[in-house]
């Protein structure tokens, strides 16, 4: 009867795992219980196949159907592992086998240069653990390996072993002690070996190994006992001894007294340290006839402790003649006096020293230059320098600086008038009104007063027309226009920014820009009547060449002034004016060749000096300008003026 072994590690019996239970007649189930089981799992065994379970380990399945199930102890007790190999020693099925029982076979395995002959070891009464090689025709399944060992060290295994053809051999290395691995040979070739240990794989040849052993040699570190720095290294080998220097580093206020260790025999990496210990001194302090005040022995370096100083009537000890704080030697240090004399400092209100003077006693000292001090007034010093007779310090004093500060209005009327100490800060009064203004603050800065200082008051014109917003662009314009009267309303609170401008209130603007100058005679022109509030205003523009009329003897008032008209108008008042006038291009201007002959270079001037600016594209030169228009034009007419 044969039998078969499902593994522990089967969970689902179903055709699968009986694949290889042809022929059979009882299986063994080792795990605890099966997943599933199939009804046809039989189709390739024997109609009389029965599995044998552990009852133990079936306390929750029950088996069933058409199988013929058994239970333990009919399973043998005993169970072995056999692997069957390929020549290489690869794993082509590895299983358990009831002892006594068959091991299944796996499938013939194939390789390309040999043809499968079959196997090295009968499975048919499986007793033990076995591993079974796969044999070839036209393949040798033994190889040797002849391990050759040289002096101070030893190889495991040793001498000629046999190994299957493809298989491996692992070879230990042992160094004796004090030795290393120098070389291993294989076939002649150096080959590298990690840890002691050479992996042979894939052997399919005769193959002559040979390691080589070498002494070792070790590093002895000669460290500095003070600092721990390494100073030498000497390379000796195993077992012998180091020679040690008798140079060792030098150190100030230390004296070398031996080594660590003697060096002999040396086994492995180690390190010596030369020893070293600190000098020591002898200090004498003597008094300045020679009577010994204290003896003391101090160590390399270190401070030597000084005795009480010393009295001498007449005298003020002053120190000892020589530095014991770091001793580097056998010292003898005398007490040293001067003639007693009195220091006196003269310092500054902030503790600055000014002068420092040595006084004999009961004399005077002598005063430094008063020092100066910002704000302040220097009245003298604190205490008295005449016939010294004790250190003193003594303080410059002053007294602080007091400043009138007058805050007045804009027509200068005295606000408040006030003294305040240098570096405080002025008391502002209650904010001044004026009629028609807005106080905006004061022109000066109060808060840290150090001179006499006026402050006077600041307004803003307040614009009083209902179609003047303060958001407009020409409000700023109109408001400076204005506040200097070149401007007026038109009556009832309004100022007609958008109505266009006349040629009589153009020279009236310019007029009253000018300061309103008395003419030398009437006007010449037959429109401008002499009771006409233009009237002077034309008079004085017609004389100094302003104006010129129309050509016909009018000057036509009260007709709109156009751009062109209004840049030349300008051009020859800054010219009056004594303004540069410097002659820029119209190219930018889409419009250009619509200025008139005239009007050109006046126009190419206000461009430039960015009085007139267009729409971007277009100068305008024949559109009228307005109120508001003017007032901005004649505001940045000002400020080149101003220039």
């Amino acid at each position: 009867m044969k039998r078969c072994v499902i593994g522990s590690t089967v969970q689902s019996i179903y055709a699968s795992a009986f694949n290889y239970c042809k022929g059979m007649h009882e299986a063994y189930f080792l795990g605890d219980r099966p997943d599933s089981v199939g009804a046809n799992i039989f189709a390739k065994t024997a109609s009389d196949f029965t599995i044998y379970y552990d009852a133990a380990k079936a306390a929750t399945w029950a088996p069933s159907g058409e199988i013929k199930w058994g239970e333990y102890p009919i399973a043998p007790a005993t169970f072995h592992t056999v692997r069957f190999l390929d020549v290489d020693h690869s794993v082509l099925l590895e299983q358990p086998v009831a002892e006594g029982h068959a091991a299944m076979l796996p499938p013939e395995p194939q390789r390309e240069e040999a043809t499968f002959t079959g196997w090295s070891s009968d499975t048919s009464n499986v007793q033990q653990d076995m591993d079974v090689l796969a044999l070839y025709d036209g393949l040798t399944d033994k190889v040797t390996v002849n391990v050759i060992a040289g002096e101070n060290g030893t190889v495991d295994p040793l001498g000629e072993t046999a190994c299957f053809y493809d298989g491996e051999l692992k070879l230990t290395i042992q160094p004796n002690e004090g030795y290393h691995t120098d070389r291993v040979l294989v076939n002649g070739e150096i080959t590298a070996c990690e840890d002691n240990t050479l992996t042979l794989e894939h052997i399919r040849s005769n193959t002559t190994v040979t390691v080589l052993f070498a002494r070792n040699t070790y590093t002895v570190s000669l460290a500095d006992g003070l600092t721990g720095n390494v100073f030498a290294a000497l390379p000796v080998e195993y077992g012998k001894d180091a020679v040690l220097p008798e140079a060792t580093p030098w150190h100030e206020g230390y004296h070398f007294t031996g080594w660590s260790a003697d060096g002999r025999n040396i086994t492995a990496d180690c390190t010596i340290t030369a020893n070293y210990e600190q000098n020591s001194y002898t200090v004498r302090f003597v008094d300045y006839d020679g009577t010994e005040l204290s003896v003391q022995t101090v160590l390399h370096g270190e401070a030597a402790e000084l005795p009480a100083s010393p009295a001498r009537e007449g005298y003020t000890f002053v120190g000892w003649s020589g530095d014991v704080s770091a001793v580097t030697g056998d010292m003898t240090v005398t007490a040293l006096y001067a003639v007693k004399t009195c220091t006196v400092f003269f310092t500054d209100w902030d503790g600055t020293v000014l002068k420092t003077q040595e006084v004999n006693y009961g004399e005077d000292a002598e005063a430094p230059q008063a020092p100066s001090r910002e704000g302040y007034t220097f009245t003298g010093w604190s205490g008295d320098y005449t016939n010294v007779t004790e250190s003193r310090i003594l303080m410059a004093q002053y007294e602080r600086l007091l400043f009138t500060v007058r805050f007045v209005d804009y027509d200068g009327t005295e606000l408040s008038s006030q003294s305040v100490f240098w570096g405080e800060a002025a008391a502002a009064p209650e904010a001044p009104a004026r009629e028609g203004y807005t106080f905006t603050g004061w022109d000066a800065n109060f808060s840290n007063i150090r001179k006499d200082l006026t402050v006077t008051a600041q307004y803003r014109f307040v614009l009083s027309f209902a179609d003047v917003s303060e958001t407009d662009w020409f409000c700023e314009d109109v408001r400076w226009a204005v506040e200097n009267g070149i401007f007026q309303g038109v009556g009832n609170g309004l100022f007609a920014p958008e109505q266009a401008l006349t040629r009589g209130q153009l020279v009236t603007v310019l007029y009253r820009m000018a300061g309103s100058p008395e003419p030398k005679a009437e006007a010449n022109f037959r429109d401008v009547a002499a009771d006409s509030y233009y009237a002077k205003a034309v008079a004085w523009a017609n004389e100094n060449g302003i104006v010129l009329g129309m050509g016909d003897g009018t000057f036509d008032p009260d007709s709109a002034v156009t751009r062109e008209q209004m840049v030349t108008i300008f051009f020859r008042y800054a010219k009056f004016c004594g303004v540069k006038t410097e002659a820029g291009t119209l190219d930018a201007f889409r419009d250009a060749a619509s200025v008139s002959d005239y009007a050109r270079e006046a126009m190419g001037w206000a461009v430039k000096a960015g009085l007139v600016k267009g729409d971007g594209q277009d100068l305008m030169p024949k559109a009228t300008a307005s109120r508001a228009q003017a007032a901005a034009i004649l505001h940045r007419f000002a400020a080149v003026v101003e220039k």
